[in-house]
């Protein structure tokens, strides 16, 4: 005996919609009760995804102050030393006002990408030097709690586009956190060993 193939009928979207319905509706009553009680705690799910993301973005506070700890440590006079912790090469000197300026378009800190960087030294790479740079929007995620030994500076009233910085001594370099708008992110740094 030679088999038939199977023949499907293809039904209107509104009725197959409400067969799958009607079928759910069905079989709710043999849904085990540890399932039932399993998917109306699924309220919860969001609350700990929240928990994860903010667990990731203290992983990406600690990886970021590290970062910039490990930068503070090398001496700015080194020019590789300092290329090679922002993963960046820096354009020749250049005489601007008296100091010796290097520039680099981009770089990296930790894993957070970086542009316009400035190194800037005294004539002759003598006396103090300036590390300057802004950090790829939206920046590194900033909770002054974390910063506890940092003072705040709130923008100035007075002063149209004002943004607030916090300031701190790290590793006997000063450091200046430049903040966003909102106060929640750190976009711009200054590191000085003045």
């Amino acid at each position: 005996m030679k088999s038939q193939p199977m023949r499907f009928t293809s039904l209107p979207l509104p009725l197959c919609g409400a067969v799958c319905v009607a079928s759910l509706v069905a079989c709710s009553g043999s849904i085990p009760e540890a399932l039932r009680h399993e998917v109306a705690q699924r309220g919860d799910v969001a609350e700990d995804h929240s928990i994860d993301a903010m667990s990731r973005s203290d992983a990406v506070n600690n990886e970021f102050r590290e970062a910039l700890e490990s930068l503070s440590k090398i001496r700015f006079g080194d020019l590789s030393g300092v290329q090679t912790a922002l993963a960046t090469t820096f354009s020749d000197a250049e005489n601007v006002h008296g100091l010796i300026v290097r520039k680099s378009d981009r770089g990296v800190l930790g894993r957070t990408g970086l542009r316009n960087i400035e190194l800037r030294a005294g004539a002759e790479n003598s006396g103090a030097h300036v590390l300057l740079f802004s950090l790829e929007a939206p920046g590194a995620p900033f909770r002054g709690s974390e910063w506890s030994e940092a003072m705040p500076h709130p923008p100035d009233p007075d002063a149209r586009g004002s943004k607030g910085y916090w300031t701190m001594q790290m590793n006997g370099r000063n450091v200046v956190l430049g903040l966003d708008e909102g106060e929640t992110h750190i976009v711009q740094i200054s590191i000085s060993d003045r």
